[in-house]
C-alpha cells in the first residue's frame, strides 16, 4: 500500500501533506500513519518520534490555517465596518467572534481521535488546541542551569536513543559524501544574529473564554493589524464574485484579458475604471455635440431635402453612441464598484513598495515630447534655452501630466508588439478627482503626439513627392510659355 501522507522524504527532513490528514477518516488515518512510521524508519533511520513529530507538527499547521482564515474574515470584515462607519457591523462583533470560537472547538473536536492514535504511536503527549495568544518573546542570558527545571525532563536510553544513532549515522554518511572539507569545519555563530533569527513571538495555549476577549477589547489599529493577511483573501473574493457577474464577458471584451494575480487584477480594475469614466465623459460630449448639429441643420439650411439627408447619417450616429455608452456604463459600473472595495483592501496590506492607484501608457516618451514641445516655443518666440531653462521645463512636463510618481519605460516580451518600447505613468498616491484630472492630461498629451505624427507623416510624404519630381528634372511652368501656347493652338 502506498503511503499519502509523505511527500517527500530524506535521512535529514520529512515533508507532510497535512491538507491529506485532514480528509482521512480514523481508521484511514491510522493505517496511513503506521506506514509511514514504519517506511521512514526502514527506508531513511528515522526514529518513530521524529516520523510522529513531523505528523502531528504538520496537522497543527493545518487545523490552525483554517483557525487563522476564520479569524482572519473576521478581522477584514470588523476591518472594512470600522472604515466605513457601519455601527450595525460593529455591533455584531461579539457574535460574530463566538461563531468562530464555537466552530473552531467543534472542529478540533473531531480530530481528537487522530491526536489519540499520534499520541498512542510516541511517547509524547500529541494535544490540538484551537486557541492560542502570542506574546512577544524576551531574550534573556543565563548561563546559569537551574537543577530542579532540569530534573524535570528525562531520558529514554532504550531503543528511541539507538534509533536515534542509527539516523545520526545515515546522515553522517550523507553529507560527508556530498560535501567538501571546508563545508564540514564547524562555522562560528553571531549570537545577536542567532536571536534576531529567532522566532520574535511566543504562542501560548489559552481558553476560549480569553480568545473571545481578545478579540471583543481589540482597538482599530489592532484590527488593521490583523486584517493584514486576510484583506488578499478579501481581494480574491472579490475577484471571484466579479467573475461570477453577467457583464464580466463584456468588460473582459473592452477592457481585455484579466491578470490572474490578486494586485494586478486590482490595479488593473482600478486603471480602468477612471480610463472608463474618461471614455464615457467624451461619448456625452460627442452625442451633445451631434445634436446641436442636427438642431443647427433642421433650423439654418433652406432645403429640407439637404437637411433631412444630412440629419439621418447624425442620427445613425447618435444610435450607435447610444449603444457605446450603455455598454461603456455597464463596464464603469462594474469596475467602479470592485475599485472602490480594492482600495479599501489595499490599504491594510503591507507592500515593499506602494502600490498603483492608476497607470497610464504611451509609446513614447511624455516628458521628452513636451519638453521638445517647449523648446521650440521658445524658438518661435525668440527665447533663449538655457539649462536653468531646461530643467524648469521638465518640472512642468511633469506638472502637465498630474506629477506622476514615477515614469520608467519598457519592452514588451510577448505577443504581436514584442519590442515595442512603452512609457508608464504611474500614480501611487492621489483623490480621484486629481488621479482623473492627470489621466484627462496624458489623454491630451497622446492626442498632440498623434498629431504630431500625422503631420510628420504628411511632411515625409510631401518630401517624397517634391524628392521624385526632382529626379525627373521636370520644372514648373513659366509665365512666358502660356503665350507660346497660344500662338501654338491658335487657328
Amino acid at each position: 500500500m502506498k503511503n499519502t501522507l509523505i511527500t517527500h522524504a530524506t535521512s535529514q527532513e520529512i515533508v507532510v501533506d497535512g491538507k491529506a490528514m485532514l480528509s482521512l477518516s480514523v481508521a484511514k488515518f491510522a493505517e496511513q500513519v503506521t506506514l509511514a512510521v514504519d517506511e521512514m524508519a526502514t527506508v531513511y533511520g528515522h526514529t518513530t518520534n521524529r516520523v510522529i513529530g513531523s505528523l502531528s507538527g504538520a496537522m497543527r499547521r493545518e487545523l490552525n490555517r483554517y483557525i487563522y482564515k476564520a479569524d482572519g474574515a473576521v478581522s477584514a470584515s470588523m476591518s472594512a465596518a470600522l472604515m466605513n462607519k457601519e455601527a450595525g457591523k460593529v455591533k455584531e462583533l461579539s457574535k460574530r467572534v463566538q461563531a468562530v470560537a464555537d466552530w473552531a472547538e467543534e472542529l478540533f473536536d473531531n480530530y481528537k481521535p487522530h491526536a489519540d492514535i499520534l499520541a498512542g504511536l510516541s511517547s509524547f503527549e500529541v494535544e490540538f488546541h484551537p486557541f492560542q495568544r502570542q506574546v512577544a518573546r524576551t531574550f534573556e542570558v543565563n548561563n546559569e542551569l537551574d537543577a530542579e527545571e532540569h530534573d524535570e525532563y528525562t531520558f529514554d536510553d532504550s531503543e528511541d536513543y539507538m534509533d536515534d544513532m542509527a539516523s545520526l549515522w545515515l546522515e553522517e554518511q550523507s553529507l560527508i559524501a556530498e560535501m567538501s572539507q571546508a563545508e564540514l569545519r564547524t562555522q562560528k555563530v553571531n549570537v545577536t544574529q542567532a536571536m534576531d533569527s529567532e522566532p520574535q513571538f511566543e504562542t501560548h495555549n489559552i481558553t476560549k473564554e480569553e480568545w473571545v476577549e481578545d478579540r471583543v477589547h481589540r482597538k482599530p489599529d489592532e484590527w488593521y493589524e490583523a486584517s493584514r493577511f486576510s484583506a488578499w483573501d478579501a481581494i480574491a473574493h472579490v475577484m471571484e464574485e466579479g467573475k461570477k457577474s453577467p457583464h464580466y464577458p463584456l468588460v473582459v471584451e473592452t477592457i481585455g484579458d484579466m491578470p490572474e494575480k490578486k494586485l494586478g487584477y486590482a490595479t488593473k480594475v482600478m486603471r480602468k475604471a477612471i480610463d472608463m469614466e474618461l471614455r464615457i465623459d467624451y461619448l456625452e460630449s460627442r452625442k451633445v455635440y451631434i445634436q446641436d448639429q442636427i438642431h443647427k441643420m433642421d433650423n439654418t439650411s433652406e432645403e429640407l431635402t439637404i437637411a433631412a439627408m444630412s440629419n439621418s447619417f447624425r442620427e445613425d450616429e447618435i444610435d450607435e453612441l447610444d449603444m457605446n455608452l450603455r455598454d461603456a456604463r455597464k463596464v464603469y459600473n462594474f469596475l467602479a464598484h470592485q475599485a472602490a472595495q480594492f482600495e479599501q483592501w489595499l490599504s491594510l496590506v503591507q507592500l515593499d513598495t506602494p502600490h498603483r492607484v492608476y497607470s497610464s501608457y504611451v509609446a513614447f516618451d511624455p516628458v521628452e515630447f513636451m519638453v521638445n514641445q517647449m523648446v521650440k516655443k521658445a524658438g518661435y518666440q525668440g527665447e533663449r534655452v538655457s539649462p536653468r531653462a531646461l530643467t524648469q521645463f521638465q518640472k512642468d512636463a511633469y506638472k502637465m501630466l498630474g506629477n506622476p510618481t514615477t515614469i520608467e519605460s519598457f519592452k514588451l516580451e510577448d505577443g504581436d508588439n514584442a519590442g515595442l518600447e512603452l512609457w508608464g505613468i504611474h500614480f501611487t498616491s492621489g483623490a480621484h478627482d486629481e488621479l482623473k484630472d492627470a489621466a484627462r492630461s496624458i489623454s491630451k498629451v497622446r492626442a498632440i503626439k498623434n498629431r504630431h505624427d500625422e503631420l510628420g507623416a504628411r511632411a515625409e510624404k510631401l518630401d517624397k513627392i517634391v524628392k521624385s519630381a526632382a529626379m525627373r528634372n521636370k520644372k514648373p511652368t513659366s509665365p512666358f510659355e502660356l503665350e507660346a501656347i497660344t500662338k501654338k493652338f491658335l487657328f
